[in-house]
């Protein structure tokens, strides 16, 4: 019985071990630490253009110590986009320092999804606010196949928000993009809600106008005038006597509305500091990454 378990155990890790070598196999090896454009989609038109972004990746990265890496695929080994660009960043020893600063693009053609996985300090610098921001100007570009345009655009924002973390340490009143939305937002509501306030106002008091006038012409109508009779003789029949019911008939009603109470489902946290919290995820190496993009 001991010798069957232990003939289990040792299959289980040797399919275990293979499982594992056949992702590691699908991942592709950057020979090359200094190359940081790895187009194996094939979406960049032209060498020159290729040529291009790895002279102004590689010049970003020296500058703010930052590794920027861009993958191109069109196929994620059976992991989510992040988790591929996550293993092939890890895999491959990218990231500057001991904390592997950096950030990787990883556009999948599969899928049409662009994904940015941050590493060390590149969690910091770019949270989920920011990469909102990068990528929302990213995908006009990537929606019309102009994909060498994106990148650029990538690039050109991560220099900006590498610049204005730098201006946020350097100087602590500094107020950043983040921090200027965020009191945008907040004081948006206020001239919201006393503009739904007078709206409201004027609908209730013509509401209560327009109800008044149909009460009474339906009160009107429903008042029968009774002219005097002159002939008692009228209400008299020869040998009959008959008796009469009398009955109250209501011709208004009073209605009273009672408010229903609702959920308050517009409340979302945030967090504060330079840029807000950053949505994280563990990479198979076992390193946190921050996480940001979309679909196009």
């Amino acid at each position: 019985m001991r010798k069957r378990i232990q003939i289990a155990f040792f299959c289980a890790m040797i399919c275990l071990f293979a499982l594992t070598t056949a992702f590691a196999a699908d991942i592709p090896v950057a020979e090359d630490m200094s190359v940081k454009i790895y187009d194996n989609a094939d979406i960049i038109e032209s060498a020159e253009e290729e040529a291009q972004l790895q002279e102004t990746a590689q010049a970003l990265a020296e500058k703010w110590q930052l590794d920027i890496v861009i993958l191109t695929t069109t196929t994620t080994a059976g992991m989510s986009a992040e988790e591929y660009g996550a293993a092939f960043y890890d895999d491959n020893g990218f990231g500057y320092g001991e904390n592997a600063d950096g950030i990787l693009l990883v556009v999948d053609m599969s899928s049409r999804v662009g994904k940015f996985v941050t590493t060390g300090k590149g969690v910091d610098i770019f949270t989920d606010y920011y990469m909102n921001e990068i990528w929302e100007e990213m995908r006009n570009y990537m929606k019309v196949g102009n994909y060498f345009g994106a990148m650029q655009s990538f690039l050109t924002d991560v220099d900006h928000y590498c610049e204005e973390y730098e201006a946020y340490l350097a100087d602590p009143n500094y107020v950043t993009e983040y921090q200027q939305a965020m009191q945008q937002q907040a004081a948006q509501p206020e001239v919201e809600q006393s503009d739904v306030l007078l709206l409201y106002a004027i609908f209730s008091a013509m509401l209560a106008i327009m109800v008044a006038v149909i009460g009474l012409v339906v009160m009107r109508r429903g008042y029968v005038q009774i002219k005097p009779a002159t002939d008692g003789t009228l209400y008299l029949e020869e040998n009959s006597l008959q008796l009469h019911q009398k009955e109250d008939r209501y011709l208004t009603s009073t209605y009273t509305k009672v408010p229903i109470q609702k959920d308050d489902d517009n409340h979302m946290g945030h967090g504060g500091g330079f840029g807000g919290g950053t949505t994280v995820f563990r990479g198979g190496s076992g390193r946190s990454h921050g996480v940001g993009g979309g679909s196009f």
